[in-house]
């Protein structure tokens, strides 16, 4: 799906790209971090159940943890971009109300908002929830 790019020149895609490689970055240290570390037993410390993995996904769980928001993120798999008020009113919740869950939406990276005018436009962040999905489907496939 192509966007166009906003006023600074940069893309939805180049956002959520952003925010993996930000991430990406800051886990390769932690994952050298826990390698030094030993559990009781001696074996290698594992990178995932480090308190820092944990912290970096909470937010994702919690801001899919809420009918309100589920349902945020289900509109915008269909429909984007939506500003506040369309969510707003296919929902038929006050844009109060949206504000705040897109608010948690927002710091948890599942979504991006670009302005437009008087307008804040939604988009789903399918890359970095989908590449932080990837990291929990492979932990419970692991042996």
């Amino acid at each position: 799906m192509t966007r166009t790019k906003n006023r600074a020149g940069f893309s939805i895609e180049h956002v959520a790209e952003a925010a993996i490689k930000a991430d990406e970055a800051e886990e390769a240290v932690a994952r050298e971090q826990a390698k030094s570390m030993s559990l009781g037993s001696g074996a290698a410390h594992d990178f995932f159940l480090t308190g820092k993995w944990v912290d970096r996904v909470m937010p994702l769980l919690r801001g899919v943890a809420d009918s309100t928001r589920l349902r945020l993120i289900a509109l915008l798999a269909k429909k984007e971009p939506m500003d506040v008020g369309q969510l707003a009113q296919a929902l038929g919740v006050r844009s109060s109300t949206i504000s705040q869950h897109l608010t948690i939406l927002r710091e948890a990276k599942v979504i991006v908002t670009e302005k437009n005018g008087i307008h804040t436009n939604c988009y789903l962040n399918r890359k970095f929830v989908g590449w932080r999905l990837q990291q929990l489907k492979e932990i419970l496939h692991r042996e």
